[in-house]
């Protein structure tokens, strides 16, 4: 069973989006996410309140996510149920900062890698491959131990 997750605000944004094709695949890990005990990471100082965070992931879900949509529905009863972790943005080894910055340049996707990085489970759903292609995904998880992984992909892991 997975005890933590970082999830990619595109993950939650593709719950609401019926020209994508992982719609289904991010409405289904939200569902399995909400049913079971698993916890979402985010960076420390997240706060549903856009006035009070302080979080980087926190600012990128408050500015994608719109009000009422199902991740904002889904990020919003996790709070509520105290069940989001706070984790530090970057590793506090020295040596997985480095690779993290030597492998990706967008600096929002290095504190969600920082953060799965910092998790117990070390899970990263991301439809983003842009910023995270097969052959980075292959060399994150060899340096860094992380899965960077599709919602549907995730959803065996619960």
């Amino acid at each position: 069973m997975l005890h933590d997750i970082v999830v990619d605000t595109n993950v939650l944004m593709h719950c609401t989006d019926s020209r994508e094709s992982r719609q289904h695949a991010s409405v289904e890990l939200l569902r399995r996410l909400l049913a079971s005990t698993t916890v979402l990471c985010v960076d420390v100082g997240f706060d549903l309140d856009s006035a009070r965070n302080q979080s980087h992931i926190g600012h990128e879900y408050l500015k994608h996510l719109r009000f009422g949509s199902l991740g904002m529905i889904v990020v919003s009863q996790l709070a509520q149920r105290k069940r989001i972790r706070f984790l530090p943005k970057r590793p506090s080894d020295v040596a997985a900062r480095r690779k993290i910055n030597r492998l990706i340049t967008n600096r929002i996707d290095r504190i969600f890698l920082g953060v799965a990085t910092n998790s117990e489970s070390s899970i990263l759903a991301s439809h983003d491959h842009q910023d995270f292609p097969t052959g980075k995904r292959t060399a994150i998880r060899a340096e860094l131990g992380v899965e960077v992984i599709e919602a549907d992909e995730c959803c065996s892991k619960f």
